[in-house]
């Protein structure tokens, strides 16, 4: 109130008031100059030009009443201090109703502005509002910031629309929370009021047991399970367990854990799926329940059972090798039935150790071991023949078509019949000259029933008056000398004096024939008996004599001989071994009535005889030596006169 209107002053001499004098006790109230509020018990002196600058204000409704002093001055003199009371006028508390709340299904969160209301009889406008709340499941916020339970919140009038409630989770229980209004004076009351959650009713989860069907491995969860919500909630969570039987669940390609809770959003169930164990496995039991935002329903359980699987059959009959047949592939050895049409993935294969064995990539594998092979690999498989005439081979299969194994199947595997090859000695007793070398191919050969490519000889020395020779080594007797079918290019025989006792036998790659006996003599000189033969096989530069009329003198390198030949009658044969007689030309005689030289060629060979004796009324026939060679004989036209052996 301006101060002007609190006093009046009257002065004698009807003086103009120069200054005025305040004082305030000390109560509610307070004097204001120029706007500036006063200190109470000091002495405020005012101009009289300022007295409309001065006023008073008045301490809080219901305040204990301010005493205050004035007084004047004419310019001269201070009239006396004038005393008088100022009360504060009346005020009434703003009174604040509330009625307890519930929530509605779904409601969160309600405006502070919804849950009360304030009457002042006074017609104050409101300047703050108090909130508190017990500490229930709920809280308030203000300006988006959630506030603490047992603190005053305190909010002005224009910041109301900034404060909310937010009800606590379904089911739980009710807060009670308090307000009070200020109508710039005094605090109403507190009003208490309870907030309840609204109600809520847990989803249900329905799912039945499932069995898979033959060949499901896994399967959405989406598709094990069904939601009903009486409320009509959207789920926005699910729970997933596992017992810890055969299968399990999946939660973005990655396997969970049995025995733990799985809980996946709602957008991510699409990324679950179950995947089943292995066929004839144990069922797994499984449980699922779903939340709707405010509450989990309850764990639902169902079974989830492997699909049904049969067992693949392998079918395979005994097998014995053709001929020559040293390896098979595996695959021709068996077939597979799976009644459900599954693809099979893998074989295993089993040896129990007989004479054969498997071989997987070209590696022989050991017996008495299982061998898995995938079905992509199963050409690479093949199983090699033991020798011919061992034990068969009792050999196992099986197959997996993915989830089971089959039976094992038993069959036996017998080696290929085989005949052993025979040596045949060109002749039993050869006759030579010491120091003649045969090339070990001329002195026999071998035949196979079969058809087989010799593959090894085997040699023998019994007396040791010669020696083989292999690779230009000299070898020693009665030791049995082996050699491959390429080295018999480079074995020789070298004769020595007197009879030697030689073994030969063949070996077929299977089997070594029967050891087969000959001898070669190396006669001291060089005579042919009659019916005899003398072979040569080198060069020779001595003389040769016929003692009978039937007698062949055997040249294996014709041109190489330079020695003389006495005696040849009528039947007597020289064997030029090495002349071929499809190209053989008339032979010719050039000498004397005591000697001359006949000369014998295929047009690629010649060879020069020497023969002592009268050959020149001699009409010299050729004839094949059965071997492609050319024999020469002297058919008995004319009397011949022969020339005494050298030696005579």
């Amino acid at each position: 109130v301006a101060a002007s209107s609190l006093f009046s002053v009257a002065d004698a001499e009807s003086d103009s008031m120069t200054q005025y004098a305040f004082w305030d006790t000390g109560g509610s109230g307070h004097w204001v100059v120029n706007g500036v509020a006063q200190a109470a018990g000091t002495e405020i002196d005012v101009s009289a030009a300022n007295l409309s600058q001065v006023s008073y204000v008045f301490g809080p409704a219901g305040s204990t009443p301010d005493t205050l002093y004035v007084r004047a001055n004419d310019g001269d003199l201070w009239g006396p201090w004038k005393a008088f009371t100022a009360t504060p006028g009346p005020d009434t508390a703003p009174a604040v109703s509330a009625s307890n709340v519930t929530a509605t299904h779904g409601e969160f969160s309600v405006a502070a502005t919804s849950l009360f209301s304030v009457n002042d009889t006074d017609g104050d406008a409101i300047t703050q509002y108090a909130f508190w709340d017990a500490g229930g499941s709920g809280h308030w916020v203000v300006n988006g910031v959630a506030q603490q339970a047992g603190v005053e919140i305190d909010v002005s009038a224009t910041s109301l629309s900034h404060v909310s409630y937010v009800f606590g989770p379904t089911g739980s229980t009710p807060d009670t929370l308090y307000v009070r209004a200020n109508d710039g004076d005094l605090w109403g009351a507190w009003q208490a009021f309870t907030a309840t959650p609204g109600p809520d009713t847990a989803p249900v989860v329905s799912a039945s047991n499932v069995t898979a069907t033959h060949g499901e491995f896994s399967v959405a969860a989406s598709s094990l399970f069904s939601v009903a919500d009486a409320e009509s909630d959207s789920m926005t969570q699910y729970a997933f367990w596992d017992t810890g039987g055969s299968g399990h669940w999946v939660v973005n390609g990655v396997a969970q854990a049995a025995g733990t809770e799985i809980d996946v959003s709602a957008a991510s169930l699409s990324q679950v799926s179950y995947v089943f164990g292995p066929t004839g496995s144990t069922p797994d039991t499984l449980y699922v329940r779903a939340n709707d935002g405010d509450l989990w329903g309850a764990w639902k359980a169902f079974t989830a059972t492997p699909g049904p699987d049969t067992v693949p059959a392998v079918s395979a009959s005994n097998v014995t090798a053709t001929h020559g047949e040293f390896s098979v592939a595996a695959t021709s050895l068996f077939t597979v039935n799976d009644t459900d049409g599954d693809a099979i993935t893998q074989y295993a294969f089993w040896d129990t150790g007989g004479s054969g064995h498997w071989v997987v990539n070209g590696v022989a594998q050991q017996a008495g071991v299982e061998i898995d092979v995938s079905a992509t690999n199963l050409s690479h498989v093949s199983y090699v023949f033991g020798p011919t005439g061992s034990t068969p081979d009792t050999l196992y299969v099986r197959a997996n078509d993915g989830d089971l194994w089959g039976a094992w199947q038993a069959f036996t595997a017998t080696p290929g019949p085989d005949t052993a090859p025979v040596a045949t000695p060109s002749a039993s007793n050869l006759l030579t000259v010491p120091g003649q070398t045969f090339a070990a191919s001329s002195l026999f050969s071998a035949t196979d029933a079969d058809g087989d490519t010799m593959t090894q000889f085997a040699l023998w020395d019994t007396q040791g008056n010669g020696h083989w020779v292999v690779n230009g080594t000299v070898e020693p007797a009665n030791q049995e000398v082996d050699i491959t079918a390429a080295q018999l290019a480079q074995t020789t025989y070298v004769a020595g004096s007197g009879t030697d006792q030689l073994w030969v036998r063949a070996n077929d790659g299977d089997l070594s024939g029967a050891w087969q006996p000959f001898s070669v003599t190396g006669e001291g000189t060089a005579i042919v008996a009659s019916g005899a033969t003398l072979e040569l096989p080198g060069a020779f530069a001595n003389a040769v004599t016929f003692e009978g009329s039937t007698g062949t003198l055997k040249l294996d390198n014709s041109s190489s001989f330079s020695g003389t030949v006495a005696g040849m009658t009528a039947q007597d044969n020289i064997d030029f071994a090495d002349l071929n007689f499809a190209g053989i030309q008339t032979p010719t005689f050039s000498g004397t009535s005591s000697s001359g030289t006949l000369t014998v060629t295929d047009g690629t060979h010649i060879a020069s005889i020497v023969l002592l004796g009268n050959y020149l009324a001699s009409t010299f026939v050729t004839s094949n030596d059965g071997h492609g060679g050319t024999s020469v004989i002297d058919p008995p036209v004319a009397q011949n006169t022969l020339a005494p052996p050298q030696h005579a």
